[in-house]
């Protein structure tokens, strides 16, 4: 998911090469949020869920608070995702 500042436009714009595998959203501040967290994961879904073939995916996170919504965990436990998060501030080690 690419993730740009600005506000939400009514129609495209412009034109872009990008795979239909890539998200594009919009937040005011550039960052994520609950919102786009949420769509983001529903976007790692689909794109991973018939690869698993009904198995369990391991989804390795930092503990950015909008992982860690309930609506955010409610989903990954009724899709089969596990959520794992790694200990604060030691994402720059991997």
């Amino acid at each position: 998911m690419i993730i740009i500042s600005g506000y939400v436009m009514k129609e495209k714009l412009f034109m872009n090469d990008l795979d239909d595998s890539i998200v594009l959203a919009v937040s005011e501040s550039g960052y994520t949020n609950d919102l786009l967290s949420y769509k983001w994961l529903q976007h790692f879904d689909r794109q991973t869920k018939e690869k698993a073939q009904g198995q369990n995916r391991l989804l390795i996170m930092d503990g950015h608070g909008s992982h860690l919504t309930k609506e955010f965990m409610d989903y990954c436990f009724n899709n089969k995702i596990s959520p794992f998060l790694l200990p604060a501030h030691s994402t720059y080690l991997l």
